[in-house]
């Protein structure tokens, strides 16, 4: 439904309680939040001034410029949306390619890449036999309960027909650590082939993890047997294909999917990795990175014992210190992790790219807001804001691939099963729209009446509740999200706008409910230049410019 008013004002808060409905299927989230006041007690302190009168201005500059052909995805091995397993042509990725903003793929996906055979284009048994890794025998049992009692078949030419036909930028992820140096240059040769366009290589997934030690043809894996086998298919590229990129895994200076101490307690394998590689003579042109949080992190259990010694949460039950707790973990690390590996990339990498080529918010529970899972728009929240840090705070960021662009009822799945939308869906959707015809982004902290602090390394740091990602081309667009538990009011250097918005307490993205973006937020239009962004909430605001509409 679309309405025509000065002011984004017909939202009506006692507490956290909305008055509106978006439609006669939206209905509020089982669990809520609990009373406003017991929030700000329990999280925050509490700054001077009036919660509901303060006006922030929001201002589109020092913007830089930026390609939004940026963001990718990282897709699944089965392929599209498709009755057809493993299928990479257009037909199968349409609704994907039509909606949201893919600018670069990834192939084989994930860690796949680490046991796919280019000849048969299916995952090689006899690798996965030999893998510690329990999820890729699982993996083998699902393909061929899904297809009919046979392995997967994902097309790699159907894959490189995809991308030359769309524009969008291939990344290769070569094997240099279960294959010999000469299979994976008759690779090179079969793909470049067909595709003689810039490719993006990326020597081997996740690579750098001690746990492949153990399936080493070599028998002795590390960043040695690593070094010389990629510095070797470095130079063969380099040598045929100079217009060619090439990556190399770096060690995370994260503990895998979690970082309770970044980055003090990295082991000295993954010391050793990246110092091997810095000090080396190898030819590479971006650090590879897969920066995931993790919901269940130890910060987050550390933090719930944190909030219930506090005499201030004495009132909230267990379940809300633990969304609280989550609230503090997950977006003090969206926030601070970037900047975290901006400074380890300088040390250990510096003038070298950094490809995210997998991403995302790991964990979630369903059914509640701030369980971070796929009905909750808290999840939106995070999506938007950890990618416009990353974007801002990592100079040589060249790709931010987001971990999943498959339909599924997982947490990472970019839509359900029916195609129906989910919160991964809502950020991406809404990304879009930001960069639609956009060649410059900002982003902007607002100010605000609370001071939010993070949990475990980011206990003495405060989270910015108001936070505004810009861009700017034909028109002046922003994204503001409102972490904070009151309404923000914004003042715009313009009268007309056009507004979706939406507040975590009322949305309610499950499976089934919401095809369209129009369908899930409320629209409006302003004409006072006057924005009130609602509490735990979003807001879309684009400059209305008549030769443009």
């Amino acid at each position: 439904m679309t309405k025509k008013y000065k002011a984004i004002c017909v939202v009506v808060f006692s507490a956290l309680t909305i008055t509106w409905m978006l439609d006669s299927k939206s209905q509020a989230i089982e669990t809520k939040l609990p009373q406003y006041q017991n929030i700000i007690g329990c999280l925050s302190a509490v700054q001077s001034g009036s919660r509901s009168t303060s006006i922030r201005k929001l201002a589109w500059e020092n913007l830089v410029y930026f390609n939004s052909e940026i963001i990718g995805f990282n897709p699944s091995f089965r392929g599209g949306n498709s009755s057809k397993p493993g299928s990479f042509t257009r037909l199968s990725y349409r609704a994907y390619l039509d909606s949201f903003p893919v600018g670069a793929l990834r192939f084989p996906p994930g860690t796949y890449a680490n046991y796919y055979d280019w000849d048969s284009m299916t995952l090689d048994a006899h690798l996965v036999d030999e893998s510690p890794l329990l999820s890729m025998h699982k993996s083998i049992d699902q393909q061929k309960i899904d297809n009919s009692g046979f392995l997967i078949r994902s097309d790699y030419r159907e894959f490189l027909s995809l991308v030359k036909d769309e524009g969008i930028q291939p990344f290769i992820i070569l094997n240099p650590y279960l294959r010999s140096i000469e299979y994976n240059q008759q690779v090179i040769e079969t793909i470049k082939h067909i595709y003689p366009g810039r490719i993006y290589w990326e020597m081997g997934n996740e690579i750098s993890q001690k746990q492949y030690q153990e399936i080493s043809p070599d028998g002795n894996w590390g960043w040695v047997s690593y070094l010389y086998k990629a510095q070797r298919l470095s130079k063969y590229i380099r040598s045929k294909y100079s217009d060619d990129r090439i990556g190399f895994v770096a060690a995370e200076p994260l503990v895998p999917r979690g970082h309770i101490n970044v980055p003090e307690n990295i082991t000295n394998y993954e010391l050793g990795w990246n110092s091997y590689l810095n000090h080396s003579e190898v030819d590479f042109d971006a650090a590879i990175f897969h920066p995931y949080i993790n919901i269940y992190d130890k910060a987050t259990t550390l933090e719930v014992g944190n909030l219930r010694n506090n005499s201030n949460c004495h009132s909230l039950i267990d379940a809300d210190l633990e969304r609280m707790a989550k609230f503090k973990w997950v977006f003090s690390s969206a926030q601070h992790v970037p900047r975290q590996y901006a400074a380890y990339v300088q040390k250990y990498f510096p003038n070298k790219d950094v490809w995210i080529s997998e991403v995302g918010l790991i964990g979630g529970k369903k059914g509640s807001v701030l369980g971070f899972g796929a009905e909750d728009p808290a999840r939106t929240i995070f999506n938007i804001m950890y990618f416009a840090y990353w974007v801002r705070d990592v100079p040589g960021l060249r790709t931010y691939q987001v971990h999943l662009l498959a339909n599924g009822r997982g947490l990472m799945s970019i839509m359900y099963p029916d195609s129906s939308l989910n919160s991964n869906s809502i950020s991406f959707l809404l990304l879009n729209k930001l960069f639609y015809g956009a060649d410059k982004f900002g982003v902007v902290e607002l100010e605000s009446n609370t001071a939010f602090y993070g949990s475990g390394v980011y206990s003495s740091d405060q989270i910015k509740p108001v936070v505004a990602v810009l861009s700017n081309g034909a028109s002046r667009k922003a994204i503001v999200l409102n972490l904070s538990f009151e309404e923000v009011n914004i003042t715009l250097p313009f009268k007309e706008a056009k507004v979706l918005q939406f507040d975590a307490e009322t949305m309610n993205l499950t499976e089934g409910n919401y095809f369209k973006l129009e369908q899930v937020l409320q629209s409006g239009d302003i004409t006072n230049g006057r924005l009130q962004v609602p509490s735990l909430g979003l807001t879309y605001v684009e400059e209305y410019i008549e030769a443009y509409q």
